[in-house]
């Protein structure tokens, strides 16, 4: 069984000495990445058309100021919060945060201390939409991400690592590696499917020391993925 959250995640730094050495790593993979972006997202979208499709051209329902007043007052439908946070999703597939939703992050940031987990798991959902054109909210929500990732609940430190990857941010390599060790495989899996794309460019020798340890992983899935991305290994 393994110990949650341990000192490997508590301080990363340590475990990485050559934190510039990934860093730089990492820079460089997404200067690549962002070379073929374009095609990638417009791949994406076409996979997205089912859903799209049915979405109201026109947003009539609550803002994400309204939901983040929802998530601290009790009693609050988890399945009306997510239906609700699921049709805002499908907008923010289709429009960039407006000024409104930009001005709500710190609401929700709020929000998300004060909510019960099934909740918290929503807000950590917008949050995965709202990190890359947030701007002077940036930190504050990789914070929240960042507190997320030692929740007792599964379903939050995944999603948790899901805002670290949509961010961008090269500490998102850290967060993964580390959370490669978490006692849930299905939060396991979420991080090994994070870096599998930098492991499958080259990635860092760190990266692969972390993925090597999965290849006896008690999950069937893990261990046949990790066991795939080695092939990449420089060494």
């Amino acid at each position: 069984m393994r110990n949650w959250p341990g000192p490997v995640f508590r301080n990363i730094c340590t475990r990485l000495p050559s934190y510039v050495s990934l860093e730089t790593s990492y820079h460089r993979y997404r200067a690549k990445e962002m070379a073929t972006m374009p095609k990638a997202r417009a791949l994406s979208l076409l996979a997205l058309l089912p859903l799209l499709a049915v979405a109201s051209p026109s947003w009539s329902g609550p803002s994400l100021t309204t939901l983040a007043e929802w998530a601290t007052n009790p009693p609050v439908d988890a399945s009306d919060f997510a239906r609700e946070v699921n049709a805002q999703r499908l907008r923010l597939l289709q429009h960039e945060p407006s000024n409104a939703d930009l001005e709500a992050i710190p609401k929700l940031v709020s929000a998300f201390a004060l909510a019960d987990p099934a909740i918290q798991d929503d807000v950590l959902v917008l949050f995965t939409h709202l990190v890359q054109h947030s701007g002077k909210h940036r930190s504050a929500i990789l914070q929240v991400a960042k507190a997320a990732l030692s929740s007792p609940a599964v379903p939050v430190r995944k999603q948790a690592l899901e805002v670290f990857r949509q961010s961008n941010d090269p500490a998102f390599i850290q967060v993964s590696i580390a959370m490669l060790e978490d006692p849930s495989w299905d939060v396991r899996y979420q991080a090994l499917y994070s870096i599998a794309p930098f492991a499958e460019a080259g990635g860092h020798p760190k990266v692969f020391d972390a993925i090597s340890v999965l290849a006896d992983d008690d999950n069937e899935r893990i261990r046949v993925i990790a066991r795939s991305l080695m092939r990449f290994s420089p060494e």
